[in-house]
């Protein structure tokens, strides 16, 4: 976001379309390492360690079939653990989407940062994520480590600190007017403590059912999608025309809200025990 709000402020390749140049470019760049670093199985990796090959051989609960297993989708659908992932990941969808796209619009319209400006400010946040993500990991394998909580209700403290405090946050910033210093240290804020949740319910999927994971992930994934596009539909239906303080408030008031519910429907029916029709069903 930061080389984005610099590269439209300048003239490189026509400005804003160097954006897509160059990133595009980072893309097909990552899809090469992807073909040749990646493998269906860690034991048929060239250059695996005989250490970590171990490592996840003793930890992972995956079944090895000799043939694809039959998903079950009822079980999946009338699931409570798993409908409460849903709601979890379209709740921290709306709020992390709201931050992500409409922020460089908030930061234009209400404090009037200048592209370059807007960029960089934009992209703070998730310098600050990049840093804390490894640390509230860090923490919650200590906190397992050392049995001081169970792996479940480490997983929802984890959840519960990184929406909660987000949704905290987002309320705060209903308040801030147009006082630009709290204005990012509240969005530093907001994105710096949702990472707690990688080390949550962001891994509930592998947690309730490895065998199915990819399944679980993928319908998980179309929900958070979904809040990608919603998020700038309802933003503009209630800021078109209307770039005010009053109006953007109502815009992180209802992020907040998505936040709490979303970490409450986890905290309520997540666990991280895997589900009976992880297993497959034999004869």
């Amino acid at each position: 976001m930061a080389l984005g709000g610099v590269m439209s402020g300048s003239d490189f390749l026509g400005g804003w379309p160097s954006v897509f140049y160059v990133f595009g470019a980072v893309g097909l760049f990552w899809s090469v390492a992807w073909f040749i670093l990646i493998r269906d199985q860690p034991e048929k990796h060239p250059w695996i360690s005989s250490k970590e090959l171990n490592y996840i051989r003793s930890n992972s609960p995956i079944v090895k079939p000799s043939k694809a297993l039959k998903v079950p989708w009822k079980d999946i659908a009338t699931s409570m653990p798993f409908l409460s992932q849903i709601v979890y990941v379209f709740g921290d969808a709306i709020g992390f989407y709201t931050i992500l796209t409409e922020i460089p619009t908030y930061l234009n319209n209400i404090q009037h940062f200048d592209l370059a400006s807007n960029g960089i400010l934009s992209g703070l946040p998730y310098v600050c994520v990049l840093m804390t993500s490894p640390l509230f990991g860090s923490i919650a394998n200590k906190i397992c480590e050392k049995k001081w909580l169970s792996m479940k209700m480490t997983r929802k403290l984890a959840t519960g600190v990184g929406l909660y405090s987000s949704c905290i946050c987002l309320i705060a910033m209903c308040f801030v007017d147009c006082n630009t210093t709290l204005v990012v240290v509240f969005l530093c804020l907001a994105v710096s403590v949702n990472g707690a949740k990688y080390s949550g319910a962001s891994v509930a999927e592998q947690d309730i059912a490895p065998n199915f994971a990819g399944v679980l992930k993928g319908i998980t994934s179309s929900v958070n999608s979904t809040a990608g596009f919603i998020v700038p539909m309802v933003v503009g239906v209630i800021t078109s025309g209307n770039q005010t303080l009053s109006a953007w408030r109502i815009v992180f008031g209802i992020s907040a809200v998505t936040y709490f519910i979303g970490g409450s429907a986890y905290l309520m029916f997540g666990t991280d025990k895997a589900q009976p029709w992880n297993e497959p069903k034999r004869k």
